[in-house]
């Protein structure tokens, strides 16, 4: 130190000791972004996960391809997630990482072009009804039926498939058919016209509705959209349909079961639409799961009580939009619902929140997350939108960015609250909550049949949307049996294609003039407790078991968005065409004696002694009919309850909970291509293409480095040029990160091809390759490409597949970044070996091996190759960047360097921003910079390297205007890549030295 710091005053020695050995603390590592499809996850925001156990847990396992099965129910499995397999490669060696899952969104502004708006838009949607019997001895009276399945047909040049239901003795004129006599007649005989691309003839096929048996609809006909899709399958192979929702639940619920003998019901199918607005018409952006708003109990009259008169309180909604997962995965129940035990001093009542599995049972649930004691108090520390949270993201389109709204942080990982502005600004105290709203679905109606003489007409053009259901629409709320659901009457229905005389069942067909009540499904609810070990351990509300045991693999096909022009919101109070499909309340929870098929109208008398003993069933309607235990309570209180208070009666017999379904997510894909982000599908425009403006829209939300840090950055499998560009755009501005893309003229999958292709896939083509290259004339440090596909095994199906050569880069790095360091060469066979299987990945091959003047014509064009050796394996055998300029920045291990050197002193000069611009302040950022330095330059980061700031640097005019200038003099320390060895052979005799 300075010798004006030492103390002299008698002759002597001092000493001091100056330590330059300090150690920089660490800095929070960055990690890469990778953008990709995955199988489950947050969609379209970037995600971070510290571990690969959370990237797993949360985005699911990469997936392999070569899928298939029920893609309507399941979703698709036919493309690989390369981006998961990048990711997880990457994390198996280091992190933190942070995933962009890609959905399928467009812009604000898309055109009508086709492909500009998300989703997925077919020719038709034809609905399977079937009916019970029509009485011969009351003519007037009406049969009911539902829609039980959709059949989506995709137009082609034979002409527009259609579906009908067929006799035994198949007669083309019948149109409304019965099942044959001694057989199940929920058995029917279906024929699909037009059903391949090469063809007009039909299939004709045997279906019922039991899913054990070798007839079921799902495994009898087509459950694959791809199929249609006329881009990957030729004439031969294509479908021209596919069967989409099925009902099988609803089926058993309205006919007592999947199979009867009776031979009593008949069946037709329908186009359902609305003119221009159909049911096969599902263009959506992606859209966040909802539950229906939650409601209060009633503390009015019994006899008046209107469901659709309750406040709505709140609801759940996604937190991120995961699309479809949500729906078929998630469940929410709100559980003890207790009043308040001391009015006068706190009147709000608590209940508790479980965010549950949608495939587990009442008896064992599996919960994901649980808030107990919540309240809906504003003020209160247990708010029911404070301790879950509410805030939510909006996508500015103007900004490119996302903006935050809501006021409490969000603590659940699956879902946020939505408060109504009712309980926000202060609510009925006493309210609590204790039912909720179902999902919209169309309108049930009644349809008259067509009377007269002669012959009448069946219709396909009926109208299923339409508002002229709804004008003369009544709920029925006569007596007992009230449903909560919406008839209407006037519009002729069914009517015969059949000679005077015809009769089906003793009935006149032509003069037949009864009517129809048509009914579409809706999701099953619990209707008692008496199988549960425990009585007033039963969850009312939605079963997502349906009628099986285990989950009801179509209790999706309940909750999915209807047509189009219904709306994205599933939840929302209906519109013209379209009603709740329920109301539950524990209101409308009555006292039984077991039985499982009750109404208000049978309901026994109140015997029980005890609570814990009682039998209850859900009768929709029974409050209003006065018949609830909300009305008149059990034994113990029967006589006593007062309408007021008449609530408590069902929570103090233990009934103090219901669960709800997430409803209307979506993925915005158009179901029919395998890879909704194959090349061969991304247009050049964000307003004309789906697919471009959904990757454009990744690219912006991690592009703000005050918003999302990453040091790499890639989008396996996209060589589409105006997506790469952009990513390279996006690295360059930043200039704090590398670009990794995947290039043209390498290795097609399957769904990159034309169905002109007989092979599976095109070899690689390297001087096309490098031609594409240079002709694009790229010039930055700050991105890199790697060529060809290698070929992989997946570790958990152990299925072999070619992924990009980006993968098998971002995984070399990671490993990289494990073993040595970020300025380490991620190539040759030390850490781009890959091989062995310590890079993350399991490589097995490439798509084309590549002889030496291969490996020369991509080198020179700052391609890295991959290269596959007899003995060594395949090796990353190249580590160029894309700058055109001769510099130390061609190389990625120097410009890793700088991003890394750049980032980490950064850090250090933020902790002196706004401190005093004085020699003070100097040292103490040269005291942690220098010794940062030091550390890189001893692990071979550096040769050498000078911290200049002084007064040479910071003058007295940058003083004055508030600037501290250093100047990092680095000399980066570079990779061997060339190796020249000189032989040289000498005469016997001959000395070394000359």
């Amino acid at each position: 130190m300075p010798v004006e710091k030492f103390r002299f005053v008698s002759p002597g020695i001092q000493t001091a000791e100056i330590d330059r050995t300090a150690r920089a603390e660490p800095a929070p590592r960055i990690g890469p972004v990778i953008i990709g499809r995955a199988r489950s996850g947050p969609g379209m925001v970037p995600v971070r996960v510290q571990t690969r156990e959370d990237l797993i847990k949360i985005f699911g396992d990469p997936v392999p391809g070569a899928g298939g099965g029920d893609v309507w129910r399941e979703g698709s499995t036919t493309a690989p997630t390369y981006g998961m397999y990048a990711a997880d490669a990457f994390m198996r060696n280091s992190g933190p990482l942070t995933y962009v899952r890609l959905l399928g969104e467009n812009s604000d502004n898309a055109s009508s072009a086709a492909g500009a708006s998300a989703g997925w838009n077919v020719e038709n949607a034809y609905g399977l009804f079937l009916f019970d019997a029509v009485s011969s001895s009351a003519s007037t009276n009406a049969a009911t039926g539902s829609l039980s399945a959709v059949f989506y047909t995709v137009s082609q040049s034979a002409g527009a498939p259609s579906v009908t239901v067929l006799s035994s003795s198949y007669n083309a004129s019948n149109a409304l058919i019965g099942a044959e006599a001694g057989s199940n007649s929920l058995e029917f005989k279906v024929a699909i016209s037009n059903y391949k691309g090469d063809t007009t003839s039909a299939l004709t096929a045997t279906i019922n509705f039991d899913r054990n048996s070798d007839k079921y609809i799902r495994k009898v006909l087509n459950t694959n959209p791809e199929f249609t899709n006329s881009e990957y399958y030729a004439d031969s192979r294509r479908l021209n349909y596919w069967v989409g929702e099925t009902y099988e639940s609803s089926v058993s619920d309205t006919f007592g079961g999947l199979s009867t003998t009776d031979n009593t019901t008949f069946a037709a199918t329908a186009i359902l639409a609305q003119g221009t607005n159909k049911h096969s018409n599902r263009q959506y952006e992606a859209n966040k799961a909802r539950t229906g708003y939650i409601v209060h109990q009633d503390l009015e009259n019994a006899a008046s009580y209107d469901p659709l008169s309750l406040t709505k309180l709140f609801r759940f909604e996604s937190l991120h939009n995961r699309g479809v997962w949500d729906t078929q995965n998630i469940k929410i129940s709100i559980v003890d619902i207790k009043p308040s035990a001391n009015p006068q001093s706190d009147p709000y009542g608590t209940f508790s929140v479980l965010i549950r599995s949608a495939a587990d049972t009442d008896k064992n649930p599996v919960i994901y997350e649980q808030y107990n004691g919540l309240n809906l108090n504003p003020k209160s520390e247990n708010y029911i939108a404070r301790k879950i949270g509410d805030k939510y993201r909006t996508w500015v389109e103007a900004d490119r960015r996302y903006t935050e709204k809501g006021i409490y942080p969000n603590v659940s990982a699956y879902v946020r609250v939505d408060v109504s502005n009712e309980v926000a600004e202060g609510t009925n105290p006493e309210y609590l909550p204790f039912g909720y709203y179902g999902p919209v679905k169309y309108h049930d109606f009644i349809a008259q049949g067509v009377s007269g003489s002669g012959t009448s007409t069946f219709s396909t053009a009926v109208n299923y949307l339409t508002s002229s259901y709804t004008t003369a629409a009544v709920a029925e709320r006569a007596g007992a049996n009230m449903t909560y659901a919406f008839t209407g009457s006037g519009a002729a229905f069914f009517g015969y294609t059949a000679s005077a005389g015809s009769t089906y069942n003793g009935v006149d067909l032509v003069n037949w003039a009864g009517q129809l009540k048509v009914l579409y499904p809706a999701a099953p609810l619990r209707s008692n407790s008496t199988y549960v070990a425990f009585r007033e351990n039963a969850y009312f509300g939605v079963n997502s078991l349906g009628i099986y045991t285990n989950k009801d693999k179509g209790y999706v096909d309940y909750h999915r968005l209807l047509a189009n022009n219904v709306g994205s919101d599933p939840t929302a109070s209906p519109s013209d065409g379209t009603a709740y499909s329920y109301i539950f309340t524990l209101d409308d929870l009555v006292q039984t004696t077991g039985s499982t098929s009750v109404t208000a109208d049978t309901v026994v008398p109140m015997t029980a002694s005890g609570h814990f003993n009682l039998n209850v069933a859900y009768v929709s309607g029974s409050r209003v009919a006065e018949k609830s235990v909300t009305k008149l309570g059990y034994a113990a209180t029967a006589g006593t309850l007062s309408d007021a208070g008449a609530y408590r009666a069902i929570l103090d017999a233990g009934y103090d909970q219901f669960t709800m379904p997430m409803v209307g997510g979506f993925d915005g894909f158009n179901i029919v291509n395998p890879e909704p982000f194959a090349n061969k599908l991304i247009g050049s425009s964000e307003t004309d293409d789906y697919a471009y403006f959904s990757l454009r829209k990744a690219i912006d939300t991690i592009r703000d480095p005050e918003v999302v840090e990453h040091n790499l950055v890639s989008i396996p499998g996209v060589v589409d040029t105006g997506i790469t560009n952009l990513l390279i755009d996006m690295a360059d501005d930043r200039r704090d990160t590398l670009a990794v893309i995947d290039i043209e003229s390498d290795y097609q999958p399957r769904f990159e091809l034309g169905t002109n292709v007989t092979d599976r896939e095109t070899e690689p083509n390297v001087d096309t390759a490098v031609s594409s290259l240079k002709s694009r004339q790229l010039n930055s440090s700050y991105a890199a490409c790697f060529y060809p596909y290698v070929q992989i095994v997946d570790r958990r199906t152990n299925l072999a597949l070619f992924v990009p050569p980006s993968v098998a880069a971002i995984a070399s790095m990671g490993y990289t970044d494990r073993v040595a360091a970020p300025w380490f060469a991620p190539a040759g066979f030390v850490r781009g070996g890959l091989s062995t299987g310590v890079t993350g990945l399991t490589v097995i091959g490439v798509s084309r091996v590549l002889r030496q003047r291969d490996r020369d014509k991509l080198y020179e064009q700052n391609i890295n190759p991959i290269a596959q050796f007899p003995a060594e394996g395949v090796v990353v055998f190249g580590q160029k960047t894309l700058q055109a300029t001769p510099s130390a920045l061609d190389r990625i291990n120097v410009r890793r360097l700088l991003i890394y050197v750049k980032k980490e002193i950064s850090r250090i000069a933020n902790s002196i921003l706004f401190e005093q611009n004085v020699e003070a302040t100097w040292n103490r950022f040269k005291s942690r910079a220098v010794p940062f330095l030091d550390s890189v330059k001893a692990g071979l980061g550096l040769e050498d390297f000078r911290f200049i700031l002084d007064e040479s640097t910071t003058t007295p005019d940058l003083v004055d205007r508030n600037i501290l200038y250093a100047r990092v003099l680095l000399k980066p320390a570079k990779a061997i890549e060339f190796i020249a060895l000189d032989f040289e052979i000498f005469k016997s005799g001959a000395s070394f030295d000359d």
